[in-house]
């Protein structure tokens, strides 16, 4: 069928003076640039994008909006990706649909539409979202009902928090990390997960933005909660990338407010853990503390506050014990820990 033509009938039918033909067009296309990216890069050549908006400006009832939403989010999706420019132009028609549609797999549709335009967290594209003006409807349909608009969203949010710092503070200015806290006691691991990772980003940027994750004590103990309690060790260390990058990104009193809560004794557990990239993480955010401590937090004596806690707790004993581990990296990482902050003569 498409070597016979059909590509740019269907197209020429979707300003067909009755909607329900245009509409059938558009299920046709929708269809074949769902099943094979060469027919959804020939319908782009062809102008398909552009039929697709002028048709939307056409429609009224929520199914035939639906099916817009769906028809232009397949030829925004597959691997390899479309090429952006020429299919920039539904981003603001997918940002109106976010912004004034109700319906669910509408905003599924809008949102996966936009995760897969987004998913290599250009700035460019970053910046495209932030024009379109849906930050603070984001915010707000993380509340949403179903886990199909909730979980695009949160992948949209996460896209937007990885990119540059203006980027990360449109996310700021809304209440996302109050949900993000909320959408932590949802049992499904993937949304965990999501929201994980997009509460890893802010905690890798400037100091002021890890604060807003720190200072907020029922998310910090809900994530210390999951990074020594969850089943699932990839989970685990979704929870505790995001603790160690405020090691490393925050202040020496976002570091004191961490250990006030909890971190130590989840390092003192996690430092036993069979999966290497979590003892790693640990060891690596262990260094950074260490080194605050040794800067800023000193005890009457001149001590380093943080290093006399970690010996009091036992921590510094375990990484002693890591000079016995197998994996070179662990053994490593705990060295470089034991010669930056004591002569090297056995702690055990």
């Amino acid at each position: 069928m498409v070597d016979k033509g059909a590509i740019p009938l269907f197209i020429r039918l979707f300003g067909h003076k009755h909607l329900k033909i245009a509409e059938q067009a558009i299920w046709a296309l929708g269809n074949m640039a769902g099943d094979n990216i060469e027919f959804r890069d020939q319908i782009i050549e062809a102008g398909g994008i552009d039929r697709i908006i002028y048709l939307y400006t056409r429609i009224k009832n929520q199914k035939s909006v639906k099916n817009v939403a769906w028809a232009l989010s397949n030829l925004c999706r597959g691997s390899p990706p479309p090429n952006y420019e020429s299919v920039k132009l539904a981003v603001p028609v997918f940002g109106k649909m976010i912004l004034d549609e109700s319906d669910s797999e509408t905003l599924s549709e809008a949102l996966w539409a936009l995760v897969n335009l987004t998913d290599n967290q250009d700035d460019e594209k970053l910046d495209d979202i932030l024009t379109i003006g849906i930050i603070p409807r984001l915010a707000q349909l993380l509340q949403h009902k179903s886990l199909n608009v909730v979980i695009p969203t949160v992948r949209v949010l996460g896209h937007v928090l990885s990119g540059a710092k203006h980027q990360t503070d449109e996310v700021l200015k809304t209440d996302a990390v109050a949900q993000f806290r909320r959408l932590l006691s949802v049992k499904r691991k993937l949304v965990k997960k999501e929201v994980c990772f997009c509460l890893s980003n802010i905690t890798a940027g400037t100091s002021d933005q890890v604060s807003h994750v720190v200072r907020d004590e029922e998310l910090v103990k809900k994530l210390l909660d999951i990074a020594l309690n969850h089943e699932e060790d990839e989970i685990k260390r979704e929870a505790i990338w995001v603790l160690a990058n405020a090691t490393n990104h925050g202040t020496e009193d976002d570091i004191y407010t961490l250990l006030k809560n909890g971190l130590y004794d989840v390092f003192l557990v996690l430092l036993d853990s069979q999966d290497i990239k979590t003892v790693l993480i640990v060891l690596e955010s262990l260094l950074y503390i260490l080194n605050a401590g040794k800067h800023a937090y000193r005890t009457e004596d001149g001590e380093n506050a943080f290093l006399i806690a970690a010996e009091k707790m036992g921590i510094i004993t375990k990484v002693d014990k890591l000079q016995h581990h197998p994996h070179r990296e662990v053994y490593r990482k705990g060295l470089m820990i034991l010669e930056t902050f004591y002569d090297m003569e056995p702690l055990i």
